[in-house]
């Protein structure tokens, strides 16, 4: 689906809102936009490490909308609209952003499944532009491919969004938790990673499991 937009959003509760109303009125309103046309499915994960690390539990949903056209048609549903500012007045947003894949082939149904790990990266150069950071960033993802723990990584240019939207997006996905272990406890010892890391400044860097 070349077209296709996706909605990432990343955000934490409010300490002021309990748990239980924060869940209720998040499916409302994530109700009310899947039920539009050509908008859908919600994807959800759930974060086992968050880097730099948070304060409160992070809430991370995907959107998938068939065009541009569905985001800005789904700006002029009231109903999705009305819940939707209900919701975000209980959120501390940390990004909220609309991404376009790289990959016009990328499967946003079956990119994860439950068994992998999925590293949700956005990021700021670090005393680089962003045009060598990309060449940066496309020189780190070949490498870590080729590590035999990691599935493959993605790659997503940043259309549109409500809140820090300068970031650079990519996702790499881990075969299962173990295979991420073992990745992690030799990360320090290998050079390319250590050498990207430099030159970025994490606005925040996830690594979920997958909930739906």
């Amino acid at each position: 689906m070349s077209k296709q937009i996706i909605e990432l959003a990343i955000r934490t509760r409010n300490p002021a809102i309990d748990e239980e109303s924060f869940l209720q009125m998040k499916d409302t309103a994530v109700h009310s936009l899947v039920s539009i046309n050509g908008v859908g499915p919600e994807r959800e994960f759930d974060p086992l490490r968050n880097i730099p690390e948070q304060s409160g539990k992070v809430y991370i949903g995907m959107t998938r909308y068939n065009s541009m056209g569905r985001v800005i048609g789904a700006s002029f549903n009231f109903r999705f609209i009305g819940n939707l500012i209900k919701f975000l007045k209980m959120c501390d947003v940390i990004s909220g952003v609309f991404i376009k894949p790289e990959d016009e082939s990328f499967d946003y149904v079956n990119f994860t499944s439950k068994d992998n790990i999925t590293e949700i990266a956005l990021l700021r150069p670090k005393g680089i532009g962003k045009a060598q950071f990309l060449q940066e960033r496309t020189k780190y993802l070949a490498s870590l491919n080729q590590e035999k723990e990691v599935v493959n990584s993605y790659t997503f240019k940043t259309k549109w969004g409500f809140k820090n939207t300068d970031v650079l997006v990519h996702f790499t996905v881990y075969k299962n938790l173990a295979a991420y272990n073992k990745l992690t406890k030799r990360a320090s010892g290998l050079s390319y990673m250590n050498d990207f890391n430099s030159k970025t400044t994490p606005l925040i860097i996830s690594y979920s499991t997958t909930i739906k």
